[in-house]
C-alpha cells in the first residue's frame, strides 16, 4: 500500500479542505472565545460551533467516499476521517447525555 502525504483525488482534496476548515473554526473558537473572552455571545459561539462540526463530519465523509470508492491512500484523508468521527462523537455524546462531553 502506497501512502502519500496528500490527496490525489477530488474528493479527498475537498474532504482534507473540508477537515482543515473546521480545525481552523475550532482553533479560532477557543482562542476567541475562552481564551481573549473576544466573542461572548453564546448564540455566535454556538453557530460557529455547529459550522464546524458540519465542516468536520461532511469532511470525513467525503474523504472516506475518496478512500473506499477511488482507492485514495494519503495521510490527510485518513486523518479527516478521524476528525469527523471524533466530532460524530461528540455530538452522539451530547445527544445521549453523557457526562463530561
Amino acid at each position: 500500500m502506497n501512502v502519500h502525504l496528500f490527496p490525489a483525488t477530488k474528493r479527498g482534496r475537498t474532504g482534507t479542505a473540508l477537515a482543515a476548515l473546521a480545525l481552523l473554526i475550532f482553533i479560532a473558537l477557543y482562542l476567541l472565545a475562552e481564551v481573549n473572552d473576544v466573542i461572548r455571545s453564546e448564540g455566535l459561539i454556538t453557530v460557529f460551533g455547529l459550522i464546524g462540526m458540519a465542516a468536520a463530519i461532511v469532511g470525513a465523509v467525503l474523504a472516506f467516499l475518496s478512500v473506499r470508492k477511488e482507492h485514495e491512500r494519503s495521510l490527510l484523508a485518513f486523518l479527516a476521517i478521524a476528525l469527523g468521527l471524533l466530532a460524530a462523537g461528540f455530538i452522539l455524546g451530547n445527544l445521549l447525555g453523557v457526562p463530561g462531553i
